[in-house]
């Protein structure tokens, strides 16, 4: 089998099943008639784009996508190494990252395009962002959550 149905077929499975580890993944395509190893799928999860979000209190493999379009590999990388922690404060959604890392992680999330969103705001080392309710700062933070998992 190919390369391009195998990627086809994990899109698949991610989106009809709720997949919480690459052996569950493996499993799933060796049911589906596709001979793969457990560092094959590591290797077509990072080509994918393929995250791992909170879902029903799992963590579960989805596709990284805005808007029909993927976050580069690069950004999502980018922001996985240099954030430290994402805490929120009320209405308020606070990134804090490494030193001078600000400014990128900033260009990540607004890469994103989060509709809860009300501004984002960025110093050499935090992001701040402004939603309009606590309930909407949650939902940022599970999504920036997410690219780090």
């Amino acid at each position: 089998m190919t390369k391009s149905s195998r990627q086809s077929k994990i899109l698949d499975i991610i989106t009809n099943n709720d997949i919480e580890t690459q052996e569950h993944l493996v499993f799933k395509l060796k049911q589906a008639g596709f001979d793969v190893t457990q560092a094959t799928i590591s290797r077509d999860i990072k080509e994918l784009n393929i995250v791992k979000t909170l879902k029903n209190d799992l963590y579960v493999y989805t596709q990284l996508q805005d808007n029909n379009s993927v976050l580069s590999v690069k950004m999502h990388n980018l922001f996985k190494e240099t954030v430290l922690s994402i805490d929120v404060a009320n209405n308020l959604v606070v990134v804090k990252t490494l030193s001078n890392c600000g400014m990128s992680v900033t260009s990540v999330i607004n890469e994103i395009k989060l509709p809860q969103s009300m501004g984002v705001f960025s110093s050499t080392d935090a992001v701040l962002i402004v939603t309009n309710s606590l309930e909407n700062a949650k939902i940022v933070s599970e999504k920036l959550q997410s690219l780090i998992n």
